[in-house]
């Protein structure tokens, strides 16, 4: 049994785990941590997203903003509903945009274990 990280940054973790592959591009990767998820708690409070595959950290994400899905272009993914300037499709989901951590944030949890491979995929880590 690995040791879990205790994460200080107010994050969310989202499971990726359906969207995960070996090999992603940083863009993959990127897009398949945004969007689309149902969020509850005061999860636009959070600085930080981080990409958890299998209990791992493969990411990190400073968050910038937060859209109803539907907004934003994906172009790694599917998404039929994005870039529509009223979130149509967004049935109570969201999507954050952002860009990689700070170096320093990133060292202190890439490829730790934070236990996040059971249950509801989004995870707040300062409730």
């Amino acid at each position: 049994m690995r040791l879990e990280t205790n994460i200080t940054e107010r994050g969310v973790l989202f499971r990726i785990s359906q969207s995960y592959k070996e090999g992603m591009t940083s863009l993959e990767l990127y897009e398949a941590t945004r969007g689309s998820w149902k969020i509850f708690g005061p999860f636009k409070d959070a600085e930080y997203a981080f990409a958890v595959y299998k209990g791992i950290v493969k990411e990190v994400y400073e968050i910038h903003q937060w859209h109803r899905m539907g907004i934003l272009h994906y172009k790694t993914r599917l998404c039929k509903h994005c870039g529509h300037p009223d979130g149509i499709g967004a049935y109570g989901r969201w999507e954050f945009e952002g860009k990689v951590a700070p170096e320093y944030v990133r060292r202190k949890y890439l490829g730790e274990y934070v236990n996040h491979e059971d249950g509801y995929p989004v995870k707040l880590t300062w409730v």
